[in-house]
């Protein structure tokens, strides 16, 4: 075996990275953390938090997790979208009459918004275009300038880009033609398979999928966190060879213990907030006719939302404020990490919803695993998600529907007032070690960076 060099530099491109405390920042934040433990040297070129969204989240104790000797390099970021939005805000204030017309073409689509003008259409089209390939693209000029001397000044051996955003990726591809040096993409969703793709304009779902295509094929590897998403890069891209694209799923740091207690109710929990395709209803809808029913008697059920719920349903609302559920359903803000693993750990079910989008895993999931308790998936029966529940015997999976979830919630019920709420195999959850995967990755970038590979994977 060649002997594993303990010194390979890694330029890892993540827009999203502490502060900022999306799902999206965790993967780069502990990849680099562990590869950094097993000798690599780690920059991460990112976005500076002053330049960040209004609705970008951040958490400032996530930055006391990261390793002092990773070398992060911030950048700024130019914002045409968001000038040009604004711009025409000031414009047309003085006519504005509180409606929604700031908003961009995505959102609008999001909201089931189809009947537009053809001067709105064209509005969003240029608003659209700016954001190509997402709404960070103006990362792109300063994070290839900064890039560029980086690889130069730190003799980086292999590059790493995560995404989303895509920006990453044009920022890695560029790198890549500049320098020589060989490229990782790291997929953590779909990007010309999002079913979200449909949202956008067709001209700028186009182009986007052709960029794509011509980052893809010049990568040296590409790294999908779904085996689903591997195949769908194996399909859509025929010149893609099988060794050119391998799965490497998302995981957690440490295994979180909780003490059983028992308690009054049997609680259920969701961490992160939820918008529109992750609709509660259904199960709201599966409680209130259980109570209803007397199968699960009153005050023994409580279902909390840690998070918040951003969904504009007139049905939701009205079903959060009747009075079958006052003293079943409580909704909290987004809070830090910690606070939220508080709530989970003091649960006896997590659940997740995850319907309509087969090739992806809400990174929850895995925040799940390391709690070591059952999991509910709302989630069809056939994707990435169903699949990783059921074969490692993480818990239930059940479609999103209202007759199927009260079945299960009742059977859920039942097993918690025997005690019999089952807790995932510990040998099936170790695989999803941070520190396991990371070991995959650095035998990756070490084979293409030509440092050996490390044979000590649990």
């Amino acid at each position: 075996m060649v002997a594993m060099r303990t010194d390979m530099r890694v330029l890892i491109i993540a827009y999203y990275f502490p502060p900022e405390s999306s799902s999206g920042a965790f993967r780069p934040l502990y990849f680099a953390n562990h590869l950094t433990q097993m000798g690599c040297r780690i920059s991460v070129l990112t976005c500076n938090e002053q330049y960040y969204l209004a609705e970008q989240p951040t958490d400032y104790a996530l930055l006391d997790k990261l390793s002092s000797d990773i070398g992060v390099i911030r950048t700024r970021v130019t914002r045409p979208r968001e000038a040009l939005i604004s711009l025409k805000k000031r414009l047309t204030a003085p006519a504005s009459k509180g409606g929604n017309e700031d908003a961009s073409a995505s959102q609008q689509f999001a909201l089931g918004d189809v009947h537009k003008s053809t001067i709105q259409k064209i509005k969003d089209f240029i608003t659209d275009s700016l954001a190509i390939p997402d709404p960070h693209a103006g990362w792109l000029p300063w994070a290839i300038y900064r890039g560029v001397k980086i690889i130069t000044s730190q003799k980086i051996d292999v590059i790493w880009a995560t995404g989303s955003p895509w920006t990453c990726f044009l920022v890695g591809a560029f790198l890549k033609k500049i320098t020589g040096k060989p490229l990782v993409l790291d997929y953590r969703d779909p990007w010309g398979a999002n079913p979200n793709m449909r949202l956008k304009n067709k001209y700028v779902a186009s182009l986007e999928k052709k960029i794509e295509k011509a980052i893809v094929t010049k990568a040296d590897l590409i790294t999908a966190n779904t085996k689903e998403l591997r195949e769908n890069f194996l399909v859509r891209f025929s010149g893609l060879r099988k060794r050119q694209v391998i799965a490497l799923p998302n995981g957690f740091e440490e295994f979180i213990e909780s003490q059983i207690c028992k308690k009054k109710a049997l609680t259920l929990s969701h961490a992160g907030a939820l918008y529109f395709s992750r609709n509660p209803i259904n199960l709201l809808k599966a409680a209130v006719s259980l109570i209803e029913k007397g199968a699960i008697p009153v005050g023994k059920l409580k279902i909390k939302f840690v998070g918040g719920i951003s969904i504009d349903d007139r049905a939701l609302d009205a079903l959060l404020d009747s009075p079958e559920l006052k003293n079943v359903v409580e909704v909290y803000p987004r809070m830090a990490l910690d606070k939220a693993i508080e709530h989970q750990l003091a649960s006896d079910v997590l659940f997740l919803l995850q319907p309509g989008f087969p090739l992806q895993i809400p990174r929850k999931l895995y925040e799940y695993i390391s709690l070591r308790k059952p999991i509910l998936a709302i989630t069809d029966r056939e994707g990435a998600t169903a699949r990783v529940i059921e074969e490692n015997h993480f818990g239930i999976v059940v479609p999103n529907t209202e007759s199927e979830l009260e079945h299960v919630l009742k059977k859920l019920w039942l097993d918690w007032q025997d005690g019999n709420l089952p807790k995932p195999p510990l040998k099936n959850s170790e695989f999803f070690l941070n520190s396991n995967l990371s070991r995959i990755l650095h035998n990756e970038l070490a084979s293409l960076a030509g440092a050996g590979v490390d044979d000590t994977i649990c």
